[in-house]
């Protein structure tokens, strides 16, 4: 089997579409008219087989072709891909439903540069459509325009709910700062970032990993032996012996599967009690011992690099651009929360149901069951 994208990184995406469709809390009525009824309005099978080919779409631009042999066994809920694209073309429809509705009580309208590229972008679309597909669903030309049609005027409904939503700027900055890379780099001058600390250091563990992942502390006694290796170890170097050899007999970074030896860190993503003693040590010195919440350790500074002015100067330039467009992010952001909220609201307010069984027999394969 051929996937496009990493299996790992494809059930994320999958899954979080999965999460973005949620539960449409559909009622359940036997009618020979529509499909699925959204308050007044009644969608016939041929119309939702459009909204089910685009999601087959969908799904196979994240994943290829070979996104369908996904076991259900890895996604939320264990639906197979096409349970969840279908929920996701349902859940669309349901939503560009509501939103042309709304958007009379909103005085929107397609102007005639959106009819007119609506009705082209329609015309194509049925021209791809399988011939087997067209007949089984009786899809006609108009069917897709209106369609199209809809999905313009939705996303004018979407974007005009955008436009007339300012979030506040203490909602930006914290959503800017869900950023991890960015929550850690903020505040600090761009000096202190671009100082990278070359050193080596002796760990000792006074907590471990349990059950659960999380880091615990170990028993009394064995952080009071862990407190006697360290205070030997800290002599020995202190009285000039090879620093490595000192590394090899006591730290125990290596049975945690850190990595043994050096390390090179910028002196921004230093703890506080690691700055602390960097700030006061010179080339080659020893360290004091420092308590953090993994253990005990110590340090032997090899070198630091200290970033020239036009270093500095580059990367504020590409920090502010950064920021600006983590900034364009949040904003858009919480603008298409804005919308979700909404829609959620509105949704209250409609009747929604489906012929069931002929919902469950309906395939995004070309039609097919």
């Amino acid at each position: 089997m051929k996937i496009t994208l990493s299996y790992n990184v494809l059930i994320i995406l999958i899954i979080g579409m999965l999460l973005l469709v949620g539960c449409n809390g559909f009622g359940v009525r036997k009618t020979n008219s529509a499909l699925i009824s959204v308050g007044e309005e009644k969608i016939s099978s041929a119309e939702t087989m459009i909204y089910l080919l685009q999601a087959k779409e969908e799904f196979e631009r994240v994943g290829g072709p070979d996104v369908w042999e996904i076991p259900k066994e890895d996604f939320t809920g264990g639906k197979t891909p096409e349970q969840v694209a279908k929920e996701r073309a349902m859940d669309n429809l349901i939503r560009d439903k509501i939103f042309v509705s709304q958007a009379k009580n909103l005085g929107l309208s397609l102007q005639e540069d959106k009819i007119s590229q609506a009705k082209q972008l329609a015309n194509d679309y049925f021209s791809k459509i399988p011939e087997n597909t067209i007949k089984k669903y009786n899809i006609t030309a108009e069917i897709v325009e209106e369609a199209f049609l809809d999905f313009s005027l939705a996303q004018e409904v979407s974007t005009s709910i955008k436009n007339n939503y300012e979030p506040k700027q203490a909602q930006i900055e914290k959503k800017m700062m869900e950023d991890s890379d960015y929550s850690k780099l903020k505040g600090h001058d761009p000096k202190e970032i671009l100082t990278y600390v070359r050193f080596k250091r002796v760990l000792i563990y006074t907590t471990e990993i349990n059950a659960n992942n999380e880091r615990a502390s170990l028993s009394d006694e064995e952080i009071a032996e862990a407190s006697r290796q360290i205070e030997f170890a800290h002599k020995e170097a202190k009285s000039g012996r090879d620093f490595d050899s000192i590394i090899d007999e006591f730290s125990q970074e290596q049975q945690a599967g850190e990595v043994r030896g050096e390390f090179n860190i910028s002196q921004a993503l230093l703890s506080k009690e690691l700055v602390d003693a960097f700030s006061k040590l010179k080339i080659n010195e020893i360290s004091p011992i420092v308590t953090t919440e993994s253990g005990f350790q110590f340090f032997k500074i090899i070198e630091i690099k200290i970033p020239t002015e036009q270093e500095i100067s580059n990367y504020s330039a590409e920090f502010e651009k950064w920021e600006e467009t983590l900034r364009k992010n949040a904003e858009e952001s919480l603008k298409e929360k804005a919308v979700t909220e909404i829609y959620t609201e509105w949704k209250k307010d409609y009747a929604i149901t489906v012929e069931t069984e002929q919902w469950d027999n309906m395939s995004i394969f070309n039609g097919q069951n």
